[in-house]
């Protein structure tokens, strides 16, 4: 059996498109990887009947009476709360009473037996995969887990990996959890700050990590105060195994969280570094070479378009080659020209036709190089390779390439260009593995 999520004992009312609203007791089960899945309790049999002719037109609306929720650890908790109403479209027939759908409208559940003392959120964080810096012992019995602790901003995080039995297959997934002691009034820092750690161990792992939910807990008793259960988990089933930083030694990625981390939160939005960490991992998880090349160049504009105003607003713009390039075509053309008027522009004009004419943005390989010389990148000369193979690439398609270079080579070399640029940016230091050496751990130039 997968490892269940959540399930909701719930009551309210089904909503059938032309039909009056019919009373309904229901279960909500959200296992890991699937849909979500609702059972009906003791339904009518006309009603049965109607569900199954016209399913997708149904809306169900109630409140959730009973919860339990395991959180992706282990930790059964059943709670009684009085919570936001949930709100369940696009319903799909399964059989036996069973309907599916995609995702709930449901913010947050709040148990109304405790209040919010000082206490700690637990995340539960999908597809993380790190070696420890030390171990802690599993509360069955079973053995020992990785322990990461990461400072933030004066904040401890400490990740905890979770054993998970997936069935007799072992599947390609990982859980592990998230505890950071805090008050219920930070919830919304904390929940940014875990977003971030997400989006840099993202980068760091090659892979979509993200968190499925949070609970909030009172020290001591340990009773639940208040949680939020996040989404579907579909797209941190596939996993890469080609780690950016290196899982050994586990200080590495210790290191790289945190001291990307107060850059990554800066520049997400000045350079739009969460957009290139979505291309990233998605380029890291695209089957075919073609595609992954395109996503590096597509990568390299959104950075380019995003760095063309992060200079300006710095102060130091880009410079514009085009314009100079328009301008000394235009006075090639006077002076190859019989034209009198011609022969007779003004420089002052000229420059001002040139400006009109050129691209008024500095094009992708000047921003780029204004990027690597302003962050510190050691240059290299696959590193301007990249542009020439762009061009054919991008107007003539793979095919136009000079045949000696492998697709996989300007794959390997695009994307060691991408991390290095990316890694200075974050404002790493440490160790990386260099795509160009197959994945070897070597420190960053």
């Amino acid at each position: 059996m997968m490892v269940l999520l959540l399930r909701w004992d719930c009551e309210g009312e089904i909503k059938i498109e032309n039909e009056n609203p019919s009373q309904i007791k229901f279960t909500v089960e959200w296992e890991s990887g699937k849909e979500a899945r609702i059972r009906l309790t003791e339904p009518e049999t006309n009603l049965l009947d109607k569900l199954k002719m016209r399913p997708a037109r149904c809306t169900i609306h109630g409140r959730i009476l009973t919860m339990w929720a395991f959180n992706a650890m282990y930790l059964q908790l059943k709670k009684y709360c009085t919570c936001e109403h949930i709100l369940i479209e696009e319903v799909k027939w399964e059989e036996n009473a069973i309907l599916s759908f995609a995702n709930p409208i449901m913010n947050s559940f709040r148990p109304f037996s405790f209040s919010a003392g000082s206490g700690f959120f637990l995340f539960s964080i999908v597809n993380c995969d790190f070696q420890g810096t030390e171990w802690s012992h599993n509360p069955d019995g079973s053995g020992k887990s990785n322990v990461m602790r990461v400072m933030v901003e004066g904040k401890e995080f400490c990740f905890t990996e979770q054993p998970v039995s997936l069935g007799d297959k072992k599947e390609s997934i990982s859980f592990c959890t998230l505890k950071v002691d805090a008050e219920l009034t930070e919830k919304e820092r904390i929940v940014e700050y875990v977003t971030n750690l997400c989006d840099l161990l993202s980068f760091a792992n090659g892979q979509y990590v993200d968190y499925t939910g949070w609970s909030y807990f009172n020290h001591g008793d340990e009773n639940l105060v208040e949680g939020q259960f996040k989404g579907s988990m579909e797209s941190a089933m596939k996993k890469s195994h080609q780690p950016l930083i290196s899982n050994l030694p586990p200080e590495d990625l210790r290191d790289f969280l945190e001291k990307s981390f107060p850059t990554y939160r800066s520049l997400k939005v000045g350079l739009g570094l969460n957009y290139l960490v979505g291309y990233f991992t998605k380029i890291r998880r695209e089957e075919y070479l073609e595609t992954k090349c395109l996503h590096c160049y597509i990568l390299l504009e959104c950075l380019a378009d995003k760095a063309r105003k992060y200079f300006i607003d710095l102060g130091k713009p880009v410079p514009n080659e085009s314009i100079g390039i328009a301008y000394g075509r235009i006075r090639r053309a006077q002076k190859a020209s019989s034209n009198p008027e011609l022969k007779a522009m003004s420089e002052v004009i000229a420059k001002e036709l040139a400006g009109a004419i050129a691209d008024p943005n500095p094009p992708l390989p000047t921003v780029i190089r204004h990027l690597r010389n302003h962050f510190g990148v050691k240059k290299d000369p696959m590193d301007e390779t990249i542009f020439d193979w762009r061009k054919e690439f991008i107007h003539k398609g793979l095919s136009q390439v000079d045949p000696a270079t492998t697709y996989n080579e300007i794959y390997l070399v695009l994307l060691n260009s991408i991390d290095r640029l990316i890694l200075k940016i974050l404002g790493h230091t440490g160790a990386y593995c260099d795509a160009k050496k197959r994945w070897e751990r070597v420190q960053l130039p």
